[in-house]
């Protein structure tokens, strides 16, 4: 009944990047930045009346550098002034690393998201 079970706590071959590696945060824009915890990425963008989203047209608010990149486009929902409907609004991070806002029938200079996903 004595079993005796041992953890390796900081096993490179268990744990190699999420105990080893945290790039602490990094500004792409003004708006936006990102951090790489291993292999997980987090991407937030906030406004704060700074930048706007043109209607009718995807605007570019940021570019991740190729290690921080989804590996699929990774659609994401993300809010703004004014409460489009979610038919009316898109947001996607593409494989070449931009971060894309879109909006239908509305310009807005108040919006913000919080993105993560493993790469």
């Amino acid at each position: 009944m004595g079993m005796e079970i041992q953890l390796e706590i900081g096993n490179e071959d268990v744990y190699p990047k999420i105990i080893t590696e945290d790039t602490g945060w990094i500004e792409l824009s003004a708006t936006v930045k990102y951090r790489k915890l291993g292999n997980v990425v987090t991407v937030v963008g906030n406004s704060s009346g700074n930048t706007y989203i043109p209607k009718g047209s995807f605007k570019t608010m940021a570019t991740l550098p190729v290690d921080a990149r989804p590996p699929i486009e990774l659609p994401f929902a993300f809010n703004t002034k004014g409460n489009p409907t979610a038919s009316e609004q898109s947001a996607n991070i593409k494989t070449t690393g931009n971060v894309e806002l879109y909006l239908t029938h509305m310009t807005t200079n108040y919006w913000g998201f919080t993105v993560t996903y493993t790469v």
